[in-house]
């Protein structure tokens, strides 16, 4: 006997990312602060502002694709049972 496979759902994946945005931003808010006479590396020459840039645009594009995947999973699993039905009512 063959099991139906319940459609994929794109809320557990939001989910996950959104706690995992929100707990760095809040562990953020717990690092320690540098004055500008302590800072050093890249925060000092501003360079951190484009590495969170490029995180931020990778981490876009990952959510954007897994969205689009998402969109043609289900429309490949409703053309599927669509013909499974068509197939069975002949």
């Amino acid at each position: 006997m063959r099991r139906s496979l319940r459609p994929l759902s794109f809320q557990p994946i939001t989910s996950s990312l959104l706690l995992v945005t929100l707990l760095l931003w809040v562990a953020n808010g717990f690092a320690q602060d540098l004055s500008p006479a302590e800072s050093t590396g890249m925060r000092s020459g501003g360079k951190i502002y484009i590495v969170i840039g490029v995180l931020a645009l990778i981490w876009l594009g990952f959510g954007i694709y897994l969205f689009l995947l998402e969109r043609r999973i289900q429309k490949m699993e409703g053309e599927s049972s669509k013909v499974k039905t068509e197939t069975i009512n002949q």
